[in-house]
């Protein structure tokens, strides 16, 4: 399982891209930004269901696989 963490040199968080598909909405987007936004690691999330991105900025190391679960718990399919 891959690992994602913080560059400590810099103030902003690690960023990563999920290619997530059945987002078809708007409602969509809110969905997966809020159960993600729980994760205490997550300091902000970017859902675009036009393009099937989800951009997550950390504030801390996370499993990668973690995330995805997340998704895939809510009916999502993620890559």
């Amino acid at each position: 399982m891959a690992e994602v963490g913080m560059d400590r040199n810099r103030n902003q968080g690690t960023a990563l891209e999920l290619r997530v598909s059945g987002m078809t909405c708007h409602g969509c987007e809110q969905a997966i930004s809020l159960l993600l936004k729980q994760h205490p690691a997550v300091d902000r999330v970017d859902a675009d269901a036009r393009c099937g991105i989800v951009r997550v900025w950390l504030r801390e190391r996370v499993e990668i696989a973690e995330l995805k679960e997340r998704v895939r718990a809510a009916g999502f399919e993620v890559e």
